[in-house]
């Protein structure tokens, strides 16, 4: 298929997936939607980035100290960490970045 039918193609696409602003910009990001997706989230969810952070196996001091190293990650959950339920019913139902991360991480 020659670039310029694909383009056409696209294009023909693009007009009706605009309506859904997640992927209004085919030509630049494809499938992929337009915002790229939050790298941690918001101050209201520090527990969840504390032990994202605190779980992987090699810390950024380059030790093998994080919960996985340990075998205390289960333990950690079990024992500290709040349930957050509350809270993530309050989000926005509409903030799709916001509902893709809290997704991701919980």
């Amino acid at each position: 298929m020659n670039q310029n039918l694909l383009i056409s193609k696209f294009s023909k696409f693009s007009s009706v997936v605009s309506k859904a602003s997640l992927y209004d910009d085919l030509m630049n990001h494809g499938f992929l939607p337009n915002q790229k997706p939050l790298i941690s989230l918001p101050n209201e969810f520090q527990e969840i980035n504390d032990l994202i952070t605190n779980m992987t196996f090699w810390q950024k001091d380059g030790t093998a100290s994080g919960l996985l190293a340990k075998d205390l990650f289960r333990k950690t959950v079990d024992n500290d960490f709040p349930d957050l339920m509350a809270k993530i019913i309050k989000t926005d139902p509409e903030d799709s970045r916001l509902n893709a991360a809290l997704l991701r991480d919980y």
